[in-house]
């Protein structure tokens, strides 16, 4: 699992939740730090995190240790910019990566156990790209 990188995405404004959507809390826990945490069970050497709008905010109030936090400059042009700047990132970074598991900081059910299952199907399909469908 070495080679795996995760990428946790938290660079939105939210814009329409009027708050910090990263910040919100379940059970006091921000929806960010409840992604990072989930995604350092999976992989606890390779987390990276893309952040933008309110990135020093962010940082400042999650606790999850042990992230690589990368500022996304051009977050206003979406998602796939965050997707761009973290693949990026990771490969100048961390060269010996060979793939990398996307995930949304908003998507507090997406537990650790999901999480293995979706790496288990890519450890056996590994030339393909994994996607949720529900």
């Amino acid at each position: 699992m070495n080679s795996t990188a995760i990428l946790v995405l938290a660079a939105g404004k939210s814009s329409r939740m009027k708050t910090i959507k990263q910040l919100l809390k379940i059970n006091n826990k921000t929806l960010l730090e409840i992604a990072l945490e989930n995604a350092k069970k999976i992989n606890s050497e390779n987390v990276f995190c893309v952040l933008g709008a309110n990135s020093e905010k962010i940082k400042e109030e999650t606790s999850t240790k042990n992230i690589n936090y990368i500022f996304n400059k051009n977050f206003e042009n979406g998602l796939s910019s965050s997707i761009i700047c973290g693949v990026d990132f990771i490969q100048k970074k961390q060269p010996n990566v060979n793939s990398i598991l996307v995930l949304l900081a908003d998507q507090p059910k997406i537990d650790e156990s999901y999480l293995f299952k979706i790496f288990n199907i890519y450890q056996k399909n590994s030339t393909k790209i994994i996607a949720s469908g529900w």
